[in-house]
């Protein structure tokens, strides 16, 4: 409440920025309760899918469940924020939701001394620096991939509510945005968004993994953890799956892929020859795509894991991302080599998402340039657009956004991986010579 003044973030952009600030901070609270989806994350649990979903859970409502609240509305208790005795759950993810509880903060921050404290210094207040990408994507993944006391599983999936598929650089492409000043240099962000994004899912997911295996009160396994359309397709026979599946070795008859969202294509995020996470993540696949997990193995490995996924998120977040690195990254990204899981709807589509983003980072570093456009620029951005109808839902009449990727049959899929190599080949050094 206390950030919605005239002189402070709800302003209209008439008021002067102070030097060297944001331009929309001014305007960042109007900016953000007009259009943010975040301003409107409680008034959604009134709704007709939302009252749906309670009904199926067995839920008096929506708007009153913890299981809800956690992710859609701040349930402030005293104390916990400055403004709490007037902090209401209408309020919806708000400022303090992101940025930190600031009854430690709000002050200081108003006034110029702010900006020569330290990261650190801000971080002991409560302030969460959002400039960071890693503790960006750190804070993010909270919600829209899930904790211990934030757990979308397969209950709640079953009973209506959306598969938790997330991936920074779409949704951060997507957002309305409260700020402009980026401590990112700009032609690097959506491909450096990605990298982060990658490695801070995996990390949430392995940390959701392990609080999965420790409750011994919960389902084991929990289905949400595999791809959902190795159950929730047709059984045709014959069918590509069966021609694609079945001569994996890591899969035994009746086991489901896992991590075909998550960590698919985490290794390719790495710089170097290997990635740190490759071998924890490969023990980890396998224990998981057991019949029966074990629960203490499968916790065992998730918390080994995180130490690596944790240490190549630092990395991802410093390296180097000039006109080179990003060609060879979209190389990665393209090429044909094995990956670690059948290339299912999850695994394309993550490729997808993370060419997309590599290319518009170089087609930016392009323009701030007035250079020539990089290689196949052109060329890539339309393949882009054709892999993207290809992976796209039916679009029937009665389809919805959740609907199976009924029409994934094999001539499709092969269009797919053609699509891919055709980016590869694009953005091979060579490609201008042909």
């Amino acid at each position: 409440a206390s950030c919605t003044a005239a002189n402070c973030h709800g302003g209209d952009g008439s008021r002067p920025v102070r030097g060297g600030g944001d331009p929309l901070s001014p305007q960042a609270y109007s900016v953000w309760i007009q259009s943010d989806p975040h301003a409107r994350s409680f008034e959604v649990l009134y709704g007709a899918a939302s009252r749906t979903i309670a009904k199926r859970l067995g839920l008096p409502n929506a708007h009153s469940a913890a299981t809800c609240l956690a992710c859609h509305a701040i349930d402030a208790k005293p104390n916990d924020l400055t403004v709490a005795a007037r902090h209401t759950r209408h309020d919806g993810v708000g400022c303090e939701a992101c940025h930190g509880a600031a009854q430690a903060w709000l002050d200081p921050h108003k006034w110029s001394a702010w900006s020569t404290l330290s990261a650190k210094q801000k971080s002991a207040l409560g302030y969460r620096d959002l400039s960071d990408l890693v503790q960006r994507a750190e804070t993010c993944a909270a919600c829209h991939v899930g904790s211990a006391d934030r757990d979308v599983n397969h209950d709640l999936i079953a009973a209506g509510h959306p598969r938790m598929t997330f991936e920074l650089s779409a949704y951060h492409a997507n957002l309305p945005k409260h700020w402009k000043n980026e401590q990112t240099p700009r032609d690097e962000l959506d491909a450096r968004l990605w990298l982060v994004g990658q490695a801070a899912s995996a990390d949430r997911s392995l940390a959701l993994l392990a609080h999965r295996a420790g409750d011994g009160g919960g389902p084991w396994p929990e289905f949400s953890e595999y791809d959902c359309f190795a159950c929730h397709h047709d059984l045709a026979d014959p069918s590509w799956r069966q021609a694609e599946y079945a001569p994996s070795p890591a899969l035994e008859p009746g086991s489901l892929p896992w991590g075909s969202w998550y960590f698919s294509l985490l290794p390719r995020t790495h710089a170097g020859q290997s990635s740190p996470a490759s071998a924890s993540l490969d023990e980890l696949r396998t224990e998981m795509q057991r019949l029966l997990p074990r629960r203490d193995v499968v916790q065992a490995l998730a918390v080994k894991s995180r130490r690596d996924v944790q240490s190549q998120m630092r990395a991802a977040a410093s390296r180097p991302l000039g006109k080179r690195e990003l060609e060879e990254l979209m190389r990665q990204l393209a090429a044909s080599q094995p990956l670690a899981l059948v290339e299912n709807w999850d695994v394309a589509a993550q490729r997808f998402l993370g060419c997309a983003a590599v290319n518009f980072s170089a087609l930016t570093a392009a323009a701030d340039a007035t250079d020539m456009q990089p290689r196949g620029a052109e060329r890539i951005e339309e393949v882009l657009r054709q892999i993207r109808r290809l992976l796209q839902f039916s679009d029937g009449e009665n389809a919805t956004q959740y609907d199976s990727p009924q029409n994934q049959s094999t001539d499709r899929r092969r269009a797919v991986r053609e699509a891919f190599e055709e980016i590869y080949q694009s953005a091979s050094p060579d490609a201008a010579d042909r």
